[in-house]
């Protein structure tokens, strides 16, 4: 299981210590995969993840495009706490920071694959500019700047429970 890990988009480059099944904390009926990371902390995480990539290149690739816009998710995230209490948009559970996921209604994913297609380009025309313990950034300076316009005018983000936000995905 630790090798499939390695293959998930987001936690890849996580030092794992273990990995384990454990109870899906928002609904106790379910079972959820967890590793535990070189800090002790315990992190849930979508196995689908892990068996869906296609490739690590097209991953980076779509890690890159999601840290461009870290900025913008950051900032809905205060915006929405700083208003009062917050709401998992699909259950209705009161989230508190560390639960709280900012996820793209409507899919990540399909906002990347329009902007790519209206700008012309495929996977494999995007270079990236990859770090030892950091995200991969967008190489091309003005096609970060693009993405990062187009997102702001086309994402519609929402809070949910970090489980939740797991299990969709």
């Amino acid at each position: 299981m630790s090798s499939l890990l390695k293959n998930h988009y987001k936690y890849g480059q996580e030092k794992i210590k273990q990995i384990k099944i454990g109870v899906n904390e928002f609904n106790k009926r379910l079972k959820e995969f967890r590793f535990i990371n070189k800090s002790n902390k315990e992190i849930s995480f979508s196995y689908r993840k892990c068996i869906t990539h296609t490739s690590i290149d097209k991953n980076n690739i779509i890690r890159a495009f999601r840290e461009a816009i870290l900025p913008q998710i950051k900032e809905f995230k205060e915006k929405i706490f700083n208003q009062g209490k917050v709401h998992c948009a699909m259950t209705g559970v009161e989230l508190t920071w560390e639960d709280c996921h900012i996820d793209h209604q409507n899919k990540f994913r399909h906002i990347l694959k329009e902007f790519l297609d209206k700008e012309g380009l495929k996977y494999k025309d995007i270079q990236i500019i990859n770090k030892p313990n950091s995200l991969p950034k967008i190489k091309d300076e003005e096609l970060k700047k693009k993405w990062i316009e187009y997102h702001r005018r086309h994402a519609i983000l929402r809070p949910l429970h970090k489980s939740v936000n797991l299990r969709l995905h």
